[in-house]
């Protein structure tokens, strides 16, 4: 049986552009329990996990770190403190690799081609309190976000026109303040329950509100494409050049000019693998 329900022609719609919401089968899925999730926490080494306050406004540009003792301990008393807590690349630890491995199976046909392709993907469980927030940011990967248990709020900027979206990528690449009114009026709103989930494209800004009085938990399948891969090292060239005072060229007007400055950031700094890590063995 699938766990995932993909509406192909909304995503032939919507890739790379904008959020839309899905159906999936992973909310009784025994990983995905509260003890499955508290021992893959502290199995994890530790910059797999992060532990951050929930209590940030949306536009808050920072992370506070709440990290102490034990990561399954923080999740266990999560309702009652006010906590973000992320556990990345999952896909790294041998008794969820396969599972990871099997959702991406579903997701990878319907990407094919788009962007170039797939050059990697990774798994990550988010736990979150009740009326807790995930400030505004942007991710170089694509995603699918699973809900598991709890509600979640979720805003994705993707009705902003090109030029306002071009100018804010910019704004969060520079460190610079984003026109949070700005993109909250070009937003889509998605309420997420137990098995429902929703389509992040990469780099559009989003963020996330955990409501009612359960603990969320959510299951995020990011992927990574070979365009995406590119952006991501033009977004970086084009922040340190406007530093200098020049003007360059956003990522998408020149396939050429993107490729010289993706090149050039590796050769100068040794910048590898920054967005991802690499596809797992077969």
């Amino acid at each position: 049986m699938a766990f995932l329900d993909i509406d192909t022609e909304q995503l032939d719609a919507s890739f790379g552009r904008r959020s839309f919401g899905l159906r999936h089968s992973l909310a009784g899925h025994p990983l995905l329990s509260a003890e499955a999730v508290e021992d893959l926490a502290d199995r994890l080494p530790t910059e797999w996990v992060r532990r951050e306050s929930g209590a940030l406004s949306y536009e808050n540009r920072g992370y506070v770190d709440v990290g102490q003792g034990r990561p399954s301990q923080t999740i266990r008393t999560i309702a009652g403190i006010n906590t973000r807590v992320s556990l990345r690349e999952i896909q790294q630890d041998a008794i969820y690799a396969p599972f990871v491995r099997a959702c991406h199976d579903e997701i990878a046909p319907r990407v094919g081609g788009r962007e170039g392709g797939l050059c990697g993907w990774s798994g990550y469980v988010f736990v979150t309190s009740p009326d807790s927030t995930t400030p505004m940011h942007l991710d170089p990967e694509h995603s699918f976000l699973l809900q598991v248990r709890g509600t979640k709020r979720i805003f994705v900027a993707g009705l902003c026109d090109a030029d306002l979206l071009v100018e804010q990528v910019a704004n969060y690449f520079d460190g610079r303040e984003c026109d949070f009114d700005a993109l909250r009026a070009a937003s889509q709103e998605f309420v997420l329950e137990p098995g429902d989930g929703v389509y992040f494209p990469s780099f559009v800004p989003h963020w996330v509100y955990t409501t009612g009085d359960e603990t969320s938990v959510s299951f995020s399948l990011p992927f990574y494409t070979h365009l995406g891969d590119r952006v991501s090292y033009v977004h970086r060239v084009n922040a340190r050049l406007r530093a200098l005072g020049r003007s360059p060229r956003p990522p998408g007007v020149s396939a050429g000019v993107d490729k010289v400055k993706a090149f050039a950031l590796r050769s100068w700094t040794g910048f590898r693998g920054t967005t991802k890590l690499p596809l797992p063995p077969a």
